[in-house]
């Protein structure tokens, strides 16, 4: 006998397997199954994927099937991934009706679809995909993604989108087709409220401005698109609040400062190349001007542009993450309340509104220049400043007509300038990079951080953090907990070891002295 308890996914098979029983009941076998010790179904060798249905008189009083249509449709709904839902579906009749009526969300995957070594064809992926939408005509949220090697019909998927435009709200699409698809003329002017895409090329883009009324969230992952249909797209989108721009394909556009740029790279050191990747993109040096005024939260992920600009009136969240630029700047935004910068780096850092900013936190990254560090904007409800890893060398390095980014720093780093920018601070987190080209650090001065009463403090190695520390914690009077995090590689001498031994009894000496709750942490890196 051979197990069906990961049977290979097709509809057939699907609908003949009976994952849960039912009470004290056992499922009904057809010809060729047979029960196994641990439950599950198993098929006979000479057996047929046959299965008698329940008889639809039977008592119908377990707790299963006393919960509403409406309920067990939610729940279907939270599971999402096509597999389980059809598996969950199987329990009773009634399931199977709330997964027809009452399902609202599924989720297709390759996880979804085991076929047999060899039998993995794409007709049967269309087939049940097919199958399923059809059978939920009242899905709202729909996520596709498929890998790349698989090329689906194109005229099956515009089918499966049309089926679903009336109704859906939320897409996730990531579909390789035979010919290109344009997923926003099915979507436009319906209720879509989320559009995800992925590996998708979006062409020219007419200005419309009710094109996407309801469209509130936008997700575009390695999306060819120029800056200048980006912005007609945007203005197409008059109620978007959320903006992702992950590893975007933009096309070029000529930037006035080119000439200045080739100046600049012309002298560079060319012993730090093998310090640094050379950015792959050619000229013109990219220029990105974006104005979205609706726009609230916006992500940017694994961006290398030269200049970019964001105008926008209702900004509250900025994030960045592995990006490169040569000037990065933020204007119009007066609401601005959280910003993130994560292993980025740019020559300009600007943000030309901080009077809301309550959250700034700066990790792993580098900047030449900026308004925030120091802080010479005022930010006064900044309640919480995290300034987490200075980069020692850019990772990227101009060439020709490319970013330019500055080997050289003048950051500073001014306990004064925090304390009168930002008197309400109250979380202060600084990871020690003392000695480090392009970073200093002034505390002291006659304006305390009076507010700070929770401080956090890295070392991975300083052998002068022990003073360090005690400047800074003079600079923070009224602190009451103390956060310490030690950096200790995998492989480290006697030396080291006991150079922290003598930085923790320091610590804590302090500690005992100022009456501070002290805890310290240990890990081989810092995020």
């Amino acid at each position: 006998m051979r197990s069906m308890t990961n049977p290979s996914f097709d509809l057939r098979r699907w609908r003949t397997t009976a994952m849960l029983n039912q009470g004290d009941e056992m499922p009904v076998l057809g010809k060729g199954f047979s029960k196994a010790e641990d439950g599950d179904l198993t098929l006979d060798d000479d057996g047929k994927l046959e299965m008698m249905e329940r008889d639809s008189k039977r008592s119908m009083e377990g707790p299963v099937e006393k919960i509403p249509l409406e309920v067990i449709g939610d729940i279907l709904s939270r599971v999402r991934i096509a597999r389980d839902v059809i598996r969950a579906s199987l329990t009773c009749k009634k399931w199977r009706e709330a997964y027809c009526k009452h399902l609202h969300a599924l989720s297709f995957g390759l996880s979804s679809f085991k076929f047999p070594k060899g039998q993995d064809s794409i007709p049967d992926i269309e087939l049940l995909i097919t199958n399923m939408m059809y059978e939920t005509p009242g899905l709202q949220k729909l996520s596709i993604l498929m890998d790349f090697r698989y090329k689906f019909s194109a005229g099956l998927v515009v089918a499966w989108l049309r089926h679903v435009r009336e109704t859906l709200s939320e897409l996730v699409f990531n579909v390789r087709t035979s010919t290109p698809v344009d997923v926003l003329k099915i979507f436009e002017r319906r209720k879509l409220e989320s559009l995800s895409l992925w590996d998708y090329n979006i062409g020219r883009v007419e200005q419309n401005f009710q094109r996407f009324p309801s469209l509130t969230s936008l997700s575009l992952s390695r999306v060819g698109i120029s800056a200048e249909n980006l912005n007609q797209f945007l203005y197409a989108l008059p109620n978007l609040e959320s903006l992702k721009l992950d590893d975007p394909f933009l096309e070029a556009s000529y930037s006035e400062d080119s000439s200045d740029s080739e100046d600049s790279s012309d002298s560079e050191d060319s012993s730090d190349s093998d310090d640094s990747s050379d950015i792959d993109d050619s000229s013109p040096i990219k220029v990105v001007k974006l104005s979205c005024p609706t726009l609230k939260t916006f992500f940017l992920d694994d961006m290398k542009v030269c200049q970019f600009t964001m105008e926008s009136s209702s900004l509250e969240y900025l994030q960045m993450t592995d990006c490169y630029f040569g000037s990065f700047k933020v204007c119009g935004s007066k609401t601005l309340r959280d910003i993130k910068v994560s292993r980025s780096e740019s020559r300009l850092l600007e943000i030309e509104r901080t009077d809301n900013l309550e959250s700034f936190e700066f990790i792993s990254s580098r900047v030449t220049e900026s308004n925030l560090l120091p802080m010479m904007v005022p930010s006064p409800k900044l309640n919480r400043f995290r300034f987490w890893g200075f980069t020692k060398k850019y990772k990227s390095r101009a060439v020709g007509n490319e970013i330019i980014l500055d080997n050289g720093s003048g950051i500073v780093l001014d306990s004064e300038r925090m304390a009168i920018c930002s008197p309400q601070l109250r979380h202060l987190s600084i990871f020690c990079n003392e000695g480090l080209e392009g970073l200093l650090y002034k505390f002291g001065g006659p304006t305390p951080l009076e507010k700070v009463v929770v401080l956090e403090i890295g070392w991975d190695g300083f052998k002068g953090f022990g003073k360090w520390a005690e400047e800074l914690l003079k600079c923070c009077p009224n602190v009451k907990k103390v956060i310490v995090h030690w950096v200790i590689p995998k492989k480290c001498n006697a030396m080291f070891l006991k150079n922290l031994t003598k930085q923790t009894s320091s610590i804590n000496e302090m500690a005992q002295n100022r009456q501070m709750q002290v805890s310290f942490l240990y890990d081989s890196g810092f995020d």
